[in-house]
Formats: C-alpha cells, sequence, structure tokens
C-alpha cells in the first residue's frame, strides 16, 4: 500500500514538472564479467578473472529527464566521499 501511495504522489510531481534525482552507488573488481565461454569438446568452460586492483567504485546520478552525473575513484566510498559528489553535482545543478 505504501508503494502505491508513493507512486501516486511521484507520478503527481513528475506532471507538475517536478526533477527526481536517483543516487547510487556501485563498485567493480572485475574486467571481464563473463562467467562461462564457449569451448571445445574437452576443454575448459570457465573464464579466468580479470580482476581490477584496487576496484573502481562509481558514483551515478540519473535525474527523470535522462541527464546522468558520474563520479569514478580508486577508492572505497565513505560518507565523506558521497558528501563530495552531492556537493559537486549541486554546484553542477545551480550552474
Amino acid at each position: 500500500m505504501l508503494r502505491q501511495l508513493f507512486a501516486e504522489r511521484l507520478l503527481y510531481q513528475l506532471q507538475k514538472g517536478t526533477r527526481f534525482l536517483n543516487v547510487d552507488e556501485t563498485w567493480l573488481n572485475m574486467a571481464d564479467m563473463r562467467h562461462m565461454k564457449w569451448r571445445k569438446q574437452g576443454q575448459t568452460n570457465s573464464v579466468v578473472f580479470k580482476q581490477i586492483i584496487p576496484r573502481l567504485s562509481v558514483l551515478t546520478a540519473i535525474s527523470t529527464e535522462g541527464e546522468s552525473y558520474l563520479s569514478v575513484s580508486n577508492s572505497n566510498t565513505d560518507v565523506d566521499t558521497f558528501r563530495l559528489f552531492i556537493q559537486q553535482l549541486e554546484i553542477k545543478l545551480n550552474m
């Protein structure tokens, strides 16, 4: 029921022209996302992992108007990193 109410309010705000941003964080630690491959009979079916060291942290913001904003770093995302991303995003959006 709460999801339905939220969806109704979100749709109402979108009809009024309100722009929403969805912000999320992820990380990449492999350069090859395949786990299996086509092979000749008798050969192994697994793929050697190509790790990225240190891993890449990615912060992404996507607006309801299709705009996207990215930050890529070689460190773990902590509260200070996230705060910096939001501060820089605010500056960019207010330009």
